[in-house]
C-alpha cells in the first residue's frame, strides 16, 4: 500500500509540472533605452503640495531638475486640468548651459476665483524625461487665493518654548463662537506666525498648556497680536496651565 500511495503522489507531481510548464508566460519586459539625448527633467520632491496666496500678490514658484547639464536646453511645459486657464505658465523652460536646476515663476490670474482651492497642473515634454522616472513629469497642487481683508487684518505669533506640543489656543467673538484655533505644534518648532481677518468688535484668546508651566522651559516664550505693526496684546509664556485675555479691533 506504501508503494502504491508513492508512485501516486509522484505522478501527481510530475502532472502538475507538466501543466504549470505549458501555462507559463514569460513576462519579462525589456528594460526601456536611455537615448543620449535626453535631458532627464523632472520636478523636484520640493515643490509645495498646497500653495497658499494673498491676492496682493499672485506669483509663486516651482522647482525643475535636469539630469545632464553639458549644453542649454529649452523643455515644453504646458498647463492642464479644469482650472488651467487661471494659471500663467510660460510655454517653455529654459536651463542655462552647465545649470541642472532652474526656478519656474508662475502666477494666478487676477480673474481667478478667490477662497477657493484652485488646482495646478503642470505636464512636461515627455519626450526629454528620462522613462526611468515616469512619475516626475507630472506636477499637482491646489492653490489657494486669499481675497483682500476688508475687515482687521491681525497677525498672531507665537515663540515657543521648547515643547510646542504642549500648546492650544483658541479664540472667541463676543457671542462665544471660535473664529480661530490651533496647536498643537511640534516640539523644537521655535516660532510659528498666523495671519487672520476679523470683524470689528471684542474678541477673547485662550492659551492652555498641557503640562502646566506655560511656555516657560527651557526658555520663556510668548504670544503677541499685531494691526498693521502695532501690538495690540502681548501674553507672557510663564501664564501656568491656561490664561484668557479680551482685545478690541475696531472702533
Amino acid at each position: 500500500m506504501k508503494k502504491i500511495n508513492l508512485l501516486m503522489l509522484i505522478s501527481l507531481f510530475a502532472a502538475m509540472f507538466i501543466i504549470g510548464c505549458d501555462e507559463y508566460v514569460d513576462k519579462e519586459t525589456e528594460s526601456p533605452v536611455v537615448d543620449a539625448s535626453i535631458e532627464g527633467v523632472f520636478f523636484a520632491n520640493s515643490n509645495p503640495a498646497k500653495i497658499g496666496l494673498d491676492y496682493t500678490d499672485l506669483n509663486f514658484s516651482v522647482v525643475l531638475k535636469r539630469a545632464k547639464t553639458s549644453t542649454a536646453t529649452d523643455i515644453s511645459l504646458s498647463s492642464e486640468g479644469a482650472h488651467a486657464a487661471y494659471f500663467d505658465v510660460p510655454a517653455t523652460v529654459a536651463f542655462p548651459s552647465g545649470e541642472d536646476e532652474v526656478t519656474l515663476n508662475l502666477a494666478v490670474k487676477e480673474s481667478a476665483p478667490q477662497g477657493d482651492n484652485l488646482m495646478l497642473e503642470l505636464v512636461l515634454d515627455e519626450a526629454q524625461v528620462n522613462p526611468y522616472l515616469a512619475g516626475y513629469p507630472y506636477y499637482k497642487a491646489q492653490v489657494l487665493v486669499t481675497p483682500p481683508c476688508q475687515h482687521n487684518n491681525v497677525l498672531l505669533t507665537f515663540t515657543f518654548d521648547g515643547y510646542a506640543s504642549e500648546t492650544t489656543w483658541e479664540i472667541k467673538d463676543s457671542a462665544g463662537e471660535a473664529v480661530a484655533s490651533g496647536g498643537p505644534y511640534d516640539d523644537g518648532q521655535a516660532t510659528e506666525v498666523l495671519e487672520y481677518c476679523l470683524e470689528d468688535g471684542t474678541y477673547t484668546i485662550t492659551l492652555n498648556d498641557a503640562y502646566g508651566d506655560g511656555l516657560t522651559y527651557p526658555n520663556v516664550g510668548s504670544i503677541v497680536l499685531t494691526q498693521d505693526g502695532e501690538e495690540i496684546l502681548f501674553i507672557s509664556g510663564d501664564f501656568g496651565k491656561t490664561i484668557t485675555e479680551a482685545f478690541t479691533l475696531g472702533n
